[in-house]
């Protein structure tokens, strides 16, 4: 029994120590990549090493211990019974400073902002990883959603793609966008000529992985529900998180002038955001974007993310949710359109080739609204009769 508890506890002594070793190498990847000053990375470098230090001197005691218990167990002696004590007691002492020094109850007062900065560099890094892999998987893909996917990038390379995305990846806080309702209820769509050039500055350059939200709508929906829903999802957001969300917004994050290039990278965007909030209407399910953006989400992101990452919100009476509800078992992709008929007809053509042909496409969208309206779909309009057994089940 001793040997097993040893053996774990090595086990995950081992894994502390590899883990503060990615840390270190986060933060010299953060300083290459010019995204902390060398100031700054030497100081978070030199925090982490003080961490590895001390987990090993964590690892040597409890080592220590468990080869003075098995000592004892052996000998049963007065000597080895000291010693066991006192190996006891550096054992405790060294995991009891360990964990003071990594929840920053003792050390300076940079712990905090140093283990943010680190986690966020490490987050990124295991987001861009999986979508580097995600994008190589269609590359090569054969068969199912994956060849559609690799259609839709166009035979770009993957890295190129990707620091493509990176240089081009945008968000706005809601602290700007609940000064600008008038970007929603005008109703006006994204279409290249009618939103203003200013609008573009309103967004700011960020990071994969630091945009809480792709928030993924119809223009053709009622602007007003649209709205009363976004506010509301941002506002349940602060309350937990104490912070304004980040959120990728078509209007705002796509650079008027150069539509094309930005679409394409479409996959990367929503692969880069923490969430996909989708404000359902009555014209959701007939805009060709809107489905693509669905599928490309889930696409890209790991299978065990989706049900967690993943906001649905249906907009409306309960007659027009339940008519949602119903276009959704019926969706037809060849039914739904494009402001621009040249991109119709391009993605279209990339459904066809996806296995099965555009039946296939439908049937795979069908299972997929199935399970969200199963497991995600929430109701904001009207707030009565929100646990209703209709909308819940």
């Amino acid at each position: 029994l001793l040997g097993g508890k040893g053996l774990a506890y090595a086990c995950f002594q081992a894994v502390v120590l590899r883990t503060f070793c990615i840390v270190v190498d986060g933060a010299r990847q953060a300083v290459s990549r010019s995204s902390l000053s060398s100031s700054e990375g030497e100081a978070y470098i030199r925090q982490a090493t003080h961490t590895v230090g001390l987990a090993c001197v964590v690892a040597l005691t409890s080592t220590l211990f468990m080869v003075s218990a098995v000592f004892h167990a052996i000998f049963s002696s007065s000597t080895s019974a000291w010693v066991d004590l006192v190996a006891l007691l550096l054992s405790r002492f060294t995991g009891g400073a360990f964990t003071l020094h990594c929840t920053g109850l003792v050390d300076s007062g940079e712990r905090g902002s140093y283990i943010r900065t680190l986690y966020k560099e490490l987050n990124q890094q295991l987001r861009e990883d999986s979508i580097r892999a995600k994008m190589r998987q269609a590359e090569k893909a054969s068969a199912g959603p994956a060849v559609t996917l690799a259609a839709l990038i166009e035979g770009v390379d993957p890295e190129i793609l990707l620091a493509r995305a990176e240089a081009r990846f945008r968000c706005i806080s809601w602290d700007v966008l609940s000064t600008r309702p008038d970007l929603i209820l005008d109703g006006a769509p994204l279409d290249g000529t009618s939103a203003a050039r200013d609008l573009y500055q309103l967004s700011h350059p960020c990071r994969l992985a630091e945009c809480d939200v792709f928030w993924s709508h119809s223009w053709h929906d009622n602007p007003f529900d649209k709205w009363h829903v976004v506010q509301q999802w941002c506002e349940d957001f602060k309350q937990v998180h104490d912070r304004s969300p980040t959120l990728w917004f078509d209007k705002v994050c796509i650079d008027q002038t150069n539509i094309k290039e930005d679409l394409q990278c479409l996959p990367i965007f929503l692969a880069g955001c923490n969430g996909l909030l989708i404000t359902c209407g009555k014209t959701y399910t007939t805009r060709l974007w809107c489905c693509m953006e669905l599928f490309m989400y889930t696409s890209m992101r790991q299978a065990d993310e989706i049900d967690k990452t993943l906001d649905v919100r249906l907009l409306g009476d309960r007659p027009e949710r339940q008519e949602v509800r119903g276009w959704w078992a019926s969706f037809d992709v060849t039914t739904c359109t494009c402001f621009r008929e040249d991109d119709k007809r391009r993605i279209l053509a990339v459904i066809d080739n996806h296995p099965g042909g555009t039946h296939s496409f439908n049937q795979y969208v069908r299972d997929l609204a199935t399970h969200l309206f199963r497991d995600h779909a929430s109701v904001i309009m009207p707030p009565v009769d929100v646990f209703s057994d209709d909308i819940c089940n």
